[in-house]
């Protein structure tokens, strides 16, 4: 996947992504709010806390395309 497409998902993500309602960004990538309001991405059973909605894009970004 290109590094513009996985933006585009982590984009979405972060529009509807809630606590207690997770966003699903690709086949094992998940986005979460946590109570806190930070966003906590998970891979594969990895989960990476994100104090903001930009590093939660890195993250997804990072995961989609194994490039940082």
């Amino acid at each position: 996947m290109k590094k513009n497409e996985a933006a585009q998902l982590a984009k979405e993500a972060l529009k509807t992504v809630g606590v207690g309602d997770p966003s699903p960004v690709a086949d094992t990538t998940v986005l979460f709010k946590n109570e806190d309001g930070s966003f906590s991405v998970t891979d594969n059973g990895e989960e990476v806390v994100c104090q903001s909605p930009e590093w939660a894009t890195k993250i997804i970004i990072e995961n989609l395309t194994g490039c940082s």
